[in-house]
């Protein structure tokens, strides 16, 4: 029987026993394995284990709240760094000369701390956040985090998003990134591309991302293509 996303539905999703012994395997190879064997056992497993947790997910009411409210949040964040990294553009426009190129560059990540507000409060939890968000097992994530990683050099935006809504996936009104998600439940939810990024493209399920609340800016900033800032 496919699980509910309640907190006590959640619970049981992490009492699977395919469930504990990736995550066991998982966290031996990462704690103890040589870098260059464990990384792709670890990324296979990683892997299995986003398939498993993703065909016990149940289309009900109370995940539709949790997803809608994640949506809202990882939406609202990827708006304040849009508008902090467009911000530290202009100011570093007014200081250049004209010589040489220019780069700022922002990325969303999520939040490094585990969620407080997830069911699943042990050691093995948190390490595992730490695995799937920290350990670089997922170049795509590393390189770009939530979703494409916004960049500005001196004549502008040089992604091909060019407004907030491209970048978001949002440029028309009716945009809903649900692919992945069963169709008539998720069809109304208007969910933006860094939420299908990390659900579809990474190794994130819906168990781990709905209680996230906290997210990471990354900002670099680089002139003639050497780092010169990190904030």
């Amino acid at each position: 029987m496919k699980l509910q996303l309640t907190n006590m539905n959640t619970k049981e999703a992490f009492k699977d026993p395919r469930i504990v012994m990736l995550e066991e395997n998982i966290l031996h190879w990462y704690e103890h394995g040589k870098a260059a064997e464990a990384e792709p056992i670890i990324k296979d497993a990683l892997h299995h284990r986003w398939m498993i947790l993703r065909e016990l997910m149940q289309y009900d009411e109370e995940s539709k709240r949790l997803l809608s409210d994640f949506n809202d949040r990882i939406k609202a964040a990827a708006i304040a760094l849009f508008n902090k990294t467009k911000t530290i553009h202009e100011g570093m426009m007014k200081l250049y000369d004209g010589i040489g190129d220019l780069e700022v560059e922002g990325k969303l990540l999520l939040g490094y701390t585990y969620p407080k507000a997830h069911p699943i409060q042990t050691e093995r939890a948190e390490t595992m956040w730490e695995v799937m968000t920290q350990g670089g097992y997922d170049p795509m994530y590393s390189q770009d985090g939530c979703s494409w990683s916004l960049k500005w050099d001196q004549n502008g935006m040089m992604s091909a998003h060019e407004s907030l809504e491209d970048w978001l996936g949002m440029a028309d009104e009716n945009d809903n990134w649900n692919e992945g998600l069963d169709y008539e439940w998720s069809k109304d939810m208007h969910l933006v591309y860094p939420f299908h990024n990390l659900y579809d493209n990474r190794h994130f399920s819906l168990y781990d991302l709905v209680y996230v609340s906290e997210f990471q800016f990354e900002i670099n900033i680089r002139m003639d293509g050497g780092l010169v800032m990190t904030e």
